[in-house]
């Protein structure tokens, strides 16, 4: 759950840029902005995946850890 809400976030960003490079910065609508704005917001994003990976690797391994293990049988 913590990652969709994470990637929905990015995702939200990522628009809430192209809105401002057209609004404020005076670009035009097009695939050139999206395309910038993508460039520009891309290492947040990335280290943002990065971190939340990171973070939640813990939690994975305790996971695999403490499995219930099958039955010999």
């Amino acid at each position: 759950m913590t990652v969709f809400g994470i990637t929905l976030r990015n995702s939200i960003m990522l628009i809430s840029h192209y809105e401002h490079l057209v609004d404020v910065e005076g670009a035009s609508r097009g695939p050139e902005t999206a395309v910038r704005g993508a460039e520009e917001r891309l290492a947040p994003i990335v280290m943002t995946a990065l971190v939340t990976a990171l973070g939640l690797l813990p939690l994975a391994l305790r996971w695999v850890r403490f499995a219930p293990r099958p039955a010999a049988g």
